[in-house]
């Protein structure tokens, strides 16, 4: 019996390992390819080629930097490796026709001839998870962010973590939030969403392969609301959960008089139930706008979610997986920001907030297209935000360039470079930073001082800065104090 049992298990193992095709890249005697995509991380372009491979089709990834364009190193996705132009193209158009993707490259070995192939040790150069202590921030905030559904084929475009004030009459040092551009549906407003939930994050998620995007806002709500007239849906047991959902549904509705209004009642599977409405309105003829608005069977949390592209059914899906996993910190691109903020935070400063946002070719545009900014693009760009009852608001921003490498060829061999007035330097975490000032008028004093703007330097992966705010007069060794609270020593160790 045993002897059976070993026969199976070798024939499983080679039915699943042995038979997986080994996949070629184009070469001299095969030198066209397609061209699919490209990230600057090793392993959201191993996501995407894994997505693809499932696909059947013949993905595989290579490293190149593109000189004429000066603007770094990227992963390339590409699929084949093909003899001739002519059937390249033929290729091109029926992996387009497929999938129904849209202006995909082809690509010829010459042009990649100094590609890196063997990608081994460069994925070893890039962490896929940093090492450090959970940011010392309320545990509600992590509920919410541990909420969001999980997908290989889904990035972090854009993510909002929001505190909210403990005492909801008192907004005191929370006025960051509304210089937020957020994307919540229309007729819900950010004072709103303070003064009714504990915590709240919203995701802008772009799926890899498609680059459509899906938003899904989650907020754990503080308080309930009182009785509505029950629906057809609407039970006992789930009734206050339609009657909290139908008031921000409304609230959607009374935004204008559409041509066009429906509000459906909806209910959705994971890891409970959820009940609410599907808000359907159409703000210009033949443009049509749909929002879900959820919230789940035990009134602890309120769910928005909207998508100008995906399907009903493909949101659905998304949404079935709400609440299975570790949610956001599952996202390597936001788990290597989140967990930079400090583990003890400093002199009873107050966490308002944190953004990251996915680099576009806009950042580069609006800096003159230098080489550092286009080497920038591609990369996650986050910030954080904290409030101090004496001093302020103070902001720290950074961004995420993957290896140490990087890092010190954009910061100390490109951005070190560039001069500026009221730039110093100074010592930072034992690396070398810059110190920036600014005149600054004090009409208490009536006086004009020279206040530090902020503090820089680039540390093992990332370029970090420490900002005084407008309003706040954080002197430089307070500014450093906080700098060195960030948690880039346990990631160096």
């Amino acid at each position: 019996m045993s002897n059976l049992k070993l026969v199976l298990g070798t024939l499983i193992l080679f039915l699943v390992y042995g038979c997986q095709r080994k996949i070629e890249p184009f070469s001299k005697e095969k030198p066209y390819a397609i061209q699919i995509a490209k990230e600057r991380s090793f392993y959201q372009a191993e996501k995407l080629t894994n997505r693809l491979i499932d696909l059947d089709i013949n993905a595989y990834m290579v490293q190149y930097e593109d000189s004429s364009d000066n603007d770094g190193q990227w992963y390339y996705i590409l699929a084949n490796n093909i003899e001739t132009l002519d059937s390249a193209r033929s290729v091109r158009t029926r992996i387009e026709n497929r999938f129904k993707l849209k202006d995909l490259k082809v690509v010829t070995f010459e042009s990649f001839e100094k590609a890196v192939f063997e990608l081994e040790e460069l994925k070893q150069s890039e962490k896929q998870k940093i090492a450090s202590n959970k940011p010392g921030v309320k545990e509600e905030i992590f509920n919410v962010m541990g909420k969001f559904p999980e997908s290989n084929s889904l990035i972090v475009q854009k993510t909002f973590v929001l505190n909210t004030p403990d005492d909801p009459e008192n907004m005191k040092g929370f006025s960051q939030i509304y210089s937020m551009s957020m994307d919540l549906p229309r007729g819900i407003k950010k004072k709103l969403i303070l003064k009714n939930t504990t915590a709240f994050s919203e995701v802008i998620y772009k799926d890899n392969l498609y680059g459509d995007r899906v938003t899904i806002d989650i907020g754990k709500l503080r308080i309930r609301p009182s009785s509505i007239e029950q629906g057809s849906m609407i039970t006992s047991r789930n009734k206050k959960s339609f009657e909290i959902a139908e008031q921000y549904a409304d609230l959607i509705l009374e935004t204008g008089e559409y041509d066009f209004e429906e509000k459906k009642e909806i209910e959705v599977k994971s890891y409970t139930k959820l009940y609410g409405y599907k808000v359907t309105i159409e703000p210009r003829k033949n443009y049509f706008r749909t929002y879900l608005i959820l919230v789940d069977n035990s009134q602890q949390y309120i769910i928005f979610s909207q998508s100008t592209d995906k399907t009903e059914d493909e949101l659905l899906a998304i949404l079935s997986d709400i609440g299975k996993g570790k949610g956001l910190l599952n996202y390597n691109e936001f788990y290597n920001a989140f967990y930079t903020i400090p583990d003890q935070i400093v002199d009873q400063d107050q966490f308002v907030g944190f953004t990251i946002d996915k680099l576009g070719w806009s950042y580069a545009r609006n800096r003159g297209y230098v080489r550092w900014s286009k080497e920038m693009v591609g990369h996650w760009q986050a910030s954080g935000y904290f409030y101090n009852d004496k001093k302020g608001l103070w902001a720290y921003g950074i961004f995420d360039l993957l290896t140490k490498g990087k890092q010190n060829h954009i910061y100390n061999g490109l951005y070190a470079k560039d001069r500026s007035r009221n730039k110093y330097k100074i010592d930072v975490y034992g690396t070398n930073g810059f110190i920036l000032y600014r005149n600054k008028y004090n009409r208490r004093a009536s006086r004009s001082y020279k206040k530090v703007r902020e503090i820089s330097f680039g540390i093992d992966r990332y370029i970090s800065a420490i900002n005084n705010t407008e309003n706040a007069w954080f002197t430089k060794d307070e500014l450093l104090k906080r700098a060195e609270s960030l948690q880039f020593e346990k990631i160096v160790k």
